[in-house]
């Protein structure tokens, strides 16, 4: 289901022509955000310590250009 809604959402952001870069920053331990991502159409970018709410996470950089045909 996720991977379904983050295709609609994707679906719509190119609709709208105004969004651009898009990116996503899953744990690098949690495979199913991963495996979301990569099946969306992201490319891994990278590795990354990311901060939220205070901590620190050690994510996976995810972007997708969202003005490009799907």
């Amino acid at each position: 289901m996720a991977s379904e809604a983050v295709r609609v959402v994707l679906g719509l952001a190119r609709a709208d022509g105004r969004w651009g870069l898009i990116h996503a920053f899953p744990s690098r331990t949690n495979a199913a955000s991963n495996a979301v991502c990569r099946s969306a159409g992201f490319s891994l970018a990278g590795e990354e310590e990311t901060t939220f709410a205070g901590r620190t996470f050690q994510t996976n950089h995810w972007v997708v250009d969202s003005s490009a045909p799907a």
